[in-house]
């Protein structure tokens, strides 16, 4: 209570000299003026003083931007495998670059293209390669 009354009576004092009551000249005025909102800036006082309502932060607010980033993860894995199986998919070359690097991320679209329906994509490439089928699939 004794703070917002000692606001008050610096903005009322404030208010007063502003508008001229003790005979201030208009550049009187614009240098208490900026001296009063360096003071405002520096005590970290609001010119509004009472009237802007501060409330106390809730907890949910932390947890609402965990699930948001969690979110994000995984739109951003979502849209990454999306993009490696259309690139598998199109890109023959790349399938061979897959097949000499990470030949595991190949098998594994091998495998889901074969529960799909669409086999024709590792005989394709193994008739290009000059690999012999039977051996991949016995190992």
């Amino acid at each position: 209570m004794r703070k917002t009354a000692k606001r008050e009576s610096i903005h009322s004092k404030h208010v007063l000299n502003s508008r001229g009551v003790d005979g201030l000249h208009s550049n009187r005025f614009i240098e208490e003026l900026t001296q009063y909102l360096v003071f405002c800036v520096l005590t970290k006082t609001s010119t509004l003083g009472p009237m802007l309502k501060k409330y106390p932060k809730d907890e949910a607010f932390k947890w609402s931007k965990v699930f948001k980033g969690v979110i994000y993860v995984e739109a951003v894995i979502l849209l990454g495998s999306f993009y490696l199986y259309r690139k598998l998919c199109r890109d023959q070359n790349f399938r061979y670059n897959c097949h000499q690097k990470h030949s595991f991320i190949l098998e594994t679209f091998y495998n889901f293209m074969e529960v799909v329906g669409h086999d024709y994509y590792r005989t394709m490439d193994y008739k290009k390669w000059n690999i012999a089928i039977t051996d991949k699939k016995d190992q």
